[in-house]
């Protein structure tokens, strides 16, 4: 399990005990650019990643992190864009990079 800050990312983000939920798009836009399930894994260990529909803010992968408050949506995510969103799953913070990638239209809202 990858570890930051000390405390595994399931531990640290964990409300009230349930596990974090990850949503990876699985639209056409997103498959085109493959984002490996088993890279975004390693970078939020402990998570449950559960592909949805299209989103509808896509031009390449993107990946939804709900922290209990509905999910915060980041598009056009690459390796580096992983890392970040590693760190905002462990902090809680989100990075000048990661701020960029965050598609406010859709915060908050996810289509099953």
């Amino acid at each position: 399990m990858r570890v930051f800050g000390g405390l595994s990312a399931a531990v640290r983000l964990g409300r009230g005990g349930e596990t974090l939920k990850i949503y990876l798009c699985r639209g056409s836009d997103c498959s085109k650019t493959k984002l490996p399930r088993k890279q975004l894994e390693a970078h939020v260990a402990g998570a449950t990643i559960t592909k949805v529909r299209c989103q509808k803010i896509c031009k390449a992968p993107v990946v939804g992190v709900d922290r209990g408050d509905g999910p915060v949506w980041f598009r056009k995510v690459g390796h580096r864009t992983l890392e970040d969103i590693g760190q905002f799953v462990a902090a809680g913070t989100l990075s000048a990079r990661l701020k960029g990638h965050e598609a406010k239209k859709r915060a908050g809202k996810l289509r099953d």
